[in-house]
């Protein structure tokens, strides 16, 4: 809270080091004694369970920021994960879905039997592979993020905004669902700007 983490981040670091300081807690390791031969008896652990060496990268990271602050609060004089070396990551490769691939997802998402659902995932699945959207940025959209031709994204990664430019394809989609919208649940949505752009079956 203190370094202005989101509160999406720091949810997700307080699982994580849960996860994390059972495993010290198990092996009687306090954290103002951890030493380099713990952490490493860590990672080891961690590879024992088959955890992906950029995941266990990440937890390093993440244990390495934690003890910047027990540091900067004066806690320790150094930190224990400063000299831990990242370890060596597999390159993926990643195969972007083809236009093929995209038209089927959107065909089948229409097909739902209620109609202002099915438009309503269209317009879901449409931002997320046009604008790149995580599904935290997608459900946070409010009627006021829909401008002319982008979109606003609030609160996103690093607790930033940021506007991603809408295509006419999906802008022609988004004033269908809008039209649907209101039809199915009346004006309320549309007149409010800061109500949610996408809702429930239920409203």
């Amino acid at each position: 809270t203190i370094k202005g983490f989101s509160e999406v981040t720091i949810k997700n670091y307080k699982s994580k080091l849960k996860n994390t300081s059972l495993y010290f807690i198990e092996q009687g390791v306090k954290p103002l004694n951890m030493n380099k031969k713990d952490i490493n008896g860590w990672i080891i652990h961690q590879q024992y369970l088959n955890h992906q060496a950029s995941s266990i990268n990440v937890a390093v990271s993440r244990m390495k920021k934690l003890f910047d602050y027990i540091v900067d609060e004066v806690h320790l004089d150094t930190n224990p994960f400063t000299k831990v070396s990242r370890l060596p990551e597999r390159i993926k490769e990643i195969h972007p879905l083809n236009d093929a691939e995209i038209k089927s997802i959107i065909e089948i998402a229409r097909k739902h039997p209620f109609k202002h659902i099915g438009q309503r995932n269209v317009v879901i699945l449409m931002i997320m592979l046009d604008c790149g959207l995580r599904v935290s940025e997608v459900t946070n959209l409010e009627n006021k993020d829909v401008l002319t031709n982008q979109l606003i994204v609030r609160n996103s990664k690093n607790n930033k905004d940021r506007s991603v430019v809408i295509s006419p394809m999906l802008k022609k989609e988004l004033i269908k669902y809008e039209r649907i919208k209101n039809k199915k649940y009346g004006k309320i949505y549309h007149n409010d700007i800061s109500s949610p752009l996408l809702i429930s079956s239920k409203g």
